[in-house]
């Protein structure tokens, strides 16, 4: 028994040596297999073909947002996930946004369960107001950047494109039920589109107003990420200054001012955003962008047609 054991341990390795040696050629002679990152991030780039295999390219992830930490306003955008500074945080949030899409009634709960934790430990904060975005990444647009992310002067969320959004949370208060989620895939987007064919805008600037129905349509078909992260401004001037809230009586205007992730939005072909106006009837509207203690970025003012009173006006 013991010698052939001492033969089957021979013949291993006699096998093993040869093995071995064609591992450490592969390994000296091969190409990388990925990109080592300063950022941390690992890119596996050595087979494009790989993602030739993906729709057009594209890459459908899943992101959060931070709108405000500690009270604070977060100037630009900021994505807390993903983070390669915590682990597990991008499970998480898919593990969260998989409830959120097939089990909505459940998605508050695993928000509050799930992804609080992660988020508080990302900020450095329990005092959080965020965002679960739905973007989109162009594998061209990486591979024609590969140097400068191999290098480490971009990161992974510079290739991200919105797409739509999940819904809004304060980690102390929950859902903020002001912001409007996206229905991603539903028939809103197919109105939103075909009136944007079909119809003239009421104002042009860098993003050109349609009046749609109850919304604004703000519409940039070359937008940059300056104009994703610059804020909105949204002034609503009633026809009856009764109809406006107490607080804004004294102005009479509404100010109903927003980030492009705060309502309906995709970023995949250009930009556009929807925002929902007040159900009281409007004379006119100012409109733009803007950076605080700076210049408006572009404004537009433009009276508001009857022919849009009389849509709001009539019964669904």
């Amino acid at each position: 028994m013991s010698a052939t054991r001492s033969i089957s341990a021979y013949r291993l390795r006699k096998n093993a040596i040869p093995l071995f040696a064609c591992a450490y050629l592969l390994q000296v002679w091969a190409p990388p297999p990925v990109a080592e990152i300063r950022s941390g991030e690992i890119f596996p780039f050595f087979a494009w073909t790989l993602f030739s295999r993906t729709p057009d390219w594209r890459s459908e992830e899943r992101g959060v947002i931070a709108h405000a930490i500690d009270g604070k306003a977060v100037a630009g955008v900021r994505y807390l996930i993903p983070n390669i500074d915590v682990g597990l945080s991008q499970k998480v949030l898919y593990r969260t946004v998989n409830i959120c899409l097939n089990r909505p009634p459940g998605c508050d709960a695993a928000v509050e369960r799930l992804l609080y934790p992660v988020v508080k430990k990302v900020a450095n904060s329990d005092d959080l107001e965020f965002s679960i975005v739905l973007v989109r990444a162009s594998l061209h647009e990486v591979r024609a950047a590969i140097d400068d992310f191999a290098a480490g002067k971009m990161r992974r969320m510079d290739f991200y494109r919105p797409r739509g959004t999940i819904g809004r949370w304060h980690t102390k208060l929950g859902r903020i039920p002001d912001a409007t989620p996206l229905p991603v895939g539903t028939a809103m987007w197919d109105a939103v589109e075909q009136h944007i064919r079909q119809a003239e805008p009421l104002a042009h600037s860098r993003f050109d107003v349609f009046l749609h129905d109850s919304s604004l349509i703000y519409l940039n078909e070359a937008c940059t990420a300056a104009d994703m992260a610059t804020r909105f401004f949204l002034h609503v001037f009633p026809k009856n200054a009764a109809d406006l809230p107490d607080r804004r009586k004294r102005f009479r205007f509404d100010n109903l001012n927003f980030h492009f992730f705060d309502h309906f939005f995709k970023a995949d072909a250009g930009c556009i955003a929807v925002a929902p106006l007040p159900d009281y009837e409007m004379s006119r509207i100012q409109t733009g962008q803007f950076v605080s203690g700076q210049d408006r970025v572009w404004d537009v003012t433009f009276d508001v047609p009857e022919s849009a009173l009389d849509v709001r006006s009539r019964p669904s």
